[in-house]
């Protein structure tokens, strides 16, 4: 049971990390500021990390 929480929370810093890049290229590209990885990371607003990770497990 470890395993699967450490392979979701692997998961998604990895989702999180291709997420990050792609935006923010485009960001760059276009001129608009580029967000933080940790405002990315935290994803949605009025939602518990734990829940997120809960849902990828």
């Amino acid at each position: 049971m470890i395993d699967s929480i450490l392979g979701s929370v692997f998961f998604e810093f990895v989702g999180a990390s291709t997420k990050w890049l792609i935006y923010a290229i485009f960001h760059k590209v276009s001129g608009k500021q580029v967000i933080s990885f940790k405002e990315m990371w935290n994803g949605r607003k009025g939602v518990e990390k734990s829940e997120i990770i809960m849902h990828g497990f």
